[in-house]
């Protein structure tokens, strides 16, 4: 899911409180936009995000470019990751030569995003194989949702064979992370039980990870689970809440089924 490129630029904005500290907005961003013109990179680019962010700053989408754009010319893969997440849902084309530019200077960030960017066809040809060879490397580097991605690849055979054993370690390996999406899949997984065998109090345990999380799939499963009394006792009222939790979270399946059982 291309909603990934948001954790990025709220990474790139950490990096400027995590490194900087904290002060008032205002007087943050004239140090920051200081610190800038002396040439740092690394500043530059936490300039261009508060630009592009409207921290301590009205946002400014030319000026942010501006700024992201001298610290690439430094080559900085952080610079060019920025301009990637700017443009994505802009200009996608625009988006995709700059992430893809990233990538080959290694930034791990910049590898998911290409690989999701060949995955759904967005700034380029879709191509499934080039999705899973990105996403590979960013897996391989401990990039979570690249993680999930990659045993996802795995499990429905795209851009690579379809290699359950491999799908589940993958998966597996980013739900322990605590990725919710790789929790919901893994408890899916132990709940079909056509990968490994059926277990459906392991697939209780990995919903109510994922569905603590707020993953509204989750809520909605986690909601089956104790309506059938799979892997818990049987509870309707528990069932019920979590179901109404996976409605007022925007899943419309959850609503459907709230309003029938209602």
């Amino acid at each position: 899911m291309l909603i990934w490129f948001i954790v990025g630029a709220i990474v790139l904005s950490i990096i400027v409180f995590n490194y900087y500290g904290s002060s008032r907005e205002s007087d943050f961003f004239k140090l920051i936009k200081n610190l800038a013109y002396q040439g740092n990179p690394r500043d530059q680019v936490n300039l261009a995000m508060m630009y592009y962010q409207g921290n301590g700053v009205r946002k400014d989408f030319t000026k942010a470019i501006e700024w992201a754009e001298k610290a690439a010319m430094q080559g900085s893969s952080d610079a060019l990751f920025a301009i990637g997440i700017m443009y994505t849902n802009k200009n996608d084309l625009k988006a995709f030569e700059s992430y893809l530019q990233s990538a080959i200077q290694g930034n791990i960030n910049a590898k998911e995003m290409t690989g999701l960017m060949y995955k759904e066809g967005r700034g380029v040809k879709q191509d499934h194989t080039k999705a899973f060879e990105w996403m590979q490397k960013a897996a391989m580097q401990d990039h979570i949702n690249a993680q999930n991605e990659l045993g996802l690849m795995y499990k429905e055979g795209r851009g690579v064979k379809q290699d359950h054993t491999k799908a589940f370690e993958w998966i597996q390996k980013a739900a322990m992370q605590d990725h919710a999406n790789a929790q919901n899949q893994l408890g899916a997984i132990y709940d079909e039980g056509r990968i490994v065998q059926q277990d459906y109090t392991k697939a209780f345990t990995w919903y109510l990870k994922a569905a603590m999380q707020g993953n509204v799939q989750a809520q909605f499963n986690l909601s089956g689970m104790y309506y059938q009394g799979k892997g818990i006792q049987q509870n309707k009222a528990e069932a019920l809440r979590w179901l109404d939790k996976s409605c007022q979270n925007g899943y419309k399946d959850a609503c459907r089924a709230y309003r029938a059982l209602n």
